[in-house]
């Protein structure tokens, strides 16, 4: 039999279990004048009862996790996943030369770096021989717009190329919140 038979099979019994120690308590009820015996049975026979609906609530919730389980097993990509982890390697190691290189080491960790500095506004203005990079300040953190500022400068005197258009990147002010 199946997981789901086996559950479906538990609580079957578990129900009948309590069914019948239902009955049998019922009975023991009705008897007029019962002995301690029959009060002592009573009382074993409602434990009995008590364990059961536990059985049962809990041979319904594992039938209930197992119905909710998917039923196929997925073989996993062993090269998409070579793939995704190669690029968050390379996404990490230009992290580290971008700080290194243009903000004079790691001074920070690298999800500082990337919450500071890598979601910061950006515009692009293209020409047929320029790119200009225009990165919003932070009002803020000066500190932080300030390292941002000469790792700019830092760029520009390298006069980096793409497609032929000189890169340039400036920092300018923020202009949110401004009339």
């Amino acid at each position: 039999p199946t997981d789901l038979e086996r559950y479906e099979l538990a609580i079957a019994r578990a129900a009948a279990e309590v069914d019948d120690k239902t009955q049998l308590y019922e009975k023991l009820k009705q008897i007029k004048d019962p002995t301690p015996e029959v009060t002592d049975a009573m009382a074993l026979v409602a434990k009995q009862t008590k364990e059961g609906l536990k059985k049962l609530s809990k041979a319904r919730e594992e039938l209930k996790r197992e119905r909710s389980m998917p039923r196929e097993i997925y073989k996993r990509d062993v090269m998409r996943d070579s793939i995704a982890t190669v690029a968050k390697l390379i996404a990490l190691m230009l992290c580290e030369f971008v700080m290194q290189e243009y903000f004079t080491g790691p001074r920070c960790m690298f999800r500082t770096f990337i919450t500071r500095y890598m979601q910061v506004p950006l515009t692009v203005i293209t020409t047929h021989d320029t790119m200009v990079f225009r990165l919003e300040a932070n009002a803020r953190s000066p500190d932080h717009t300030n390292a941002l500022r000469a790792a700019c400068a830092e760029i520009n005197k390298r006069r980096l190329r793409c497609d032929d258009r000189l890169m340039i990147y400036e920092v300018v002010e923020s202009l949110a919140g401004k009339p």
